[in-house]
């Protein structure tokens, strides 16, 4: 499925389909009483899979848009390094002008090719709600026919 996403829809994405991974209980501990473990979802291969491969595609992209953005710091501050603090004062007009072409970059839609995830598969297990939302907006979650 074709999506056209920002970078702050592709960073939701990422997060939700990670969240699909595992979830933290808590059980009881053998020395020091409780402790977190992490509990792996039954999902099976062919949907961990699938979500490996829409997390791989929305990685690619945001790790292109950081490389983007490295190169327009460069461009506008080539004596920069990374990590230094840019300050507006020094030059407002120039940082101005990288602000508005960082956002523009932010708000530029790419078009992803996200496979989506059968309502089937997300059955019997407590999937955090919040992902299961933002997975559902975008379409990224496919009823089966009744």
């Amino acid at each position: 499925m074709k999506l056209n996403l920002n970078i702050s829809e592709q960073n939701s994405l990422l997060f939700a389909f990670s969240q699909l991974d595992k979830k933290e209980q808590v059980v009881a501990g053998v020395e020091r009483g409780e402790k977190v473990v992490n509990v792996h979802y039954k999902l099976g291969g062919p949907a961990r899979r699938l979500i490996a491969k829409n997390m791989s595609i929305l990685r690619t992209s945001l790790t292109t848009y950081e490389e983007a953005r490295k190169g327009l710091l460069r461009e506008f501050w080539p004596e920069a390094s990374e990590g230094d603090t840019i300050e507006r004062d020094a030059d407002p007009e120039k940082y101005n002008k990288f602000i508005k072409q960082q956002s523009d970059m932010v708000e530029e839609k790419e078009e992803l090719d996200l496979t989506p995830l059968k309502s089937l598969i997300l059955d019997g297990d407590e999937f955090p709600l919040e992902a299961l939302a933002v997975l559902g907006q975008h379409g990224l979650i496919e009823e089966e026919p009744t």
